[in-house]
C-alpha cells in the first residue's frame, strides 16, 4: 500500500496507473513472491502459512495507512491554500 500511495501526489491515488504497466507489472510480482515465501519459505524463514481470515486481517489492518496518507494529503492541500492566501497580501 505505500508504494500506491507514494507514486502519486495528489488524492486520487490511482491517478494514470494505467500508463505505468512496468509498476503493475514489478508490484504483481513483489506480491506473489512475499505470499510464496509466506506459504514455501517453511523453514528457511521460520514461517507458517496463515489461514485466509488471517490474510485477510492483514490487507485491511495494512490498508488504514491509505486511509492516513488521504488525510495527511487533504490537511496539506488546505494549509498550502491558506499559505498562500496569506503570502499574498503585502504587509
Amino acid at each position: 500500500f505505500v508504494c500506491i500511495i507514494s507514486r502519486a501526489d495528489r488524492i486520487n491515488i490511482f491517478a494514470s496507473i494505467s500508463r505505468n504497466p512496468s509498476f503493475l507489472a514489478i508490484m504483481g510480482m513483489i506480491i506473489l513472491i512475499q505470499v510464496g515465501l509466506i506459504y514455501f519459505g517453511g523453514e528457511v524463514f521460520r514461517s507458517v502459512p496463515l489461514v485466509v481470515a488471517d490474510l485477510f486481517s492483514i490487507i485491511v489492518i495494512s490498508s488504514t495507512v491509505m486511509i492516513f496518507d488521504l488525510i495527511r494529503k487533504i490537511l496539506m492541500k488546505r494549509a498550502k491554500r491558506a499559505y498562500k492566501g496569506r503570502s499574498s497580501h503585502k504587509v
